[in-house]
């Protein structure tokens, strides 16, 4: 019975990292803004896409991604992906010099039927990548909320 017990004690540790990868979050929709849902992810995130030299991570509230959904419409040139059209990943942190920081992700919810599956757990994994389907469908704008700038 005590290697049973080792057994199941050692699968279930081999098991463990796989349910700890849903993220704490947040589902939003702002119509006035977009057609799409948004998620905000909580501070707690392990795979926030946020620079190595930040200070901490906050859970954006909802005018602070007001503030940087404005800033971002204000300036969004991109052709391919129309905005509005778009999921949205949230995240927060503080930079080194205190301020506060609101990292957006868009993800192009129109994408190729094929391509699907690498954005069905948009909702709860950061969808940052590489390659040429990131480089096309995804774009991450860095808005610092406080003072009203895109980074």
């Amino acid at each position: 019975m005590e290697h049973l017990s080792l057994i199941v004690f050692c699968a279930f540790i081999g098991v463990m990292p796989f349910l700890t990868l849903a993220q704490p979050v947040q589902v939003i929709k702002i119509p006035t803004k977009y057609l799409q849902e948004g998620v905000i992810f909580d501070a707690s995130t392990d795979n926030a896409p946020i620079p190595l030299g930040s200070v901490s991570r906050f859970t954006p509230s909802l005018v602070e991604i007001t503030v940087a959904e404005d800033i971002i419409n204000a300036g969004y040139t991109n052709q391919h992906i129309k905005l509005e059209n778009c999921y949205r990943q949230y995240f927060g942190y503080l930079d080194e010099q205190g301020n506060r920081v609101v990292v957006v992700q868009l993800i192009n919810s129109h994408v190729k039927k094929k391509e699907r599956a690498i954005i069905e757990d948009w909702k709860t994994e950061s969808m940052s990548g590489f390659g040429a389907f990131f480089e096309k469908n995804v774009r991450k704008y860095f808005v610092e909320v406080v003072h009203k700038k895109l980074l």
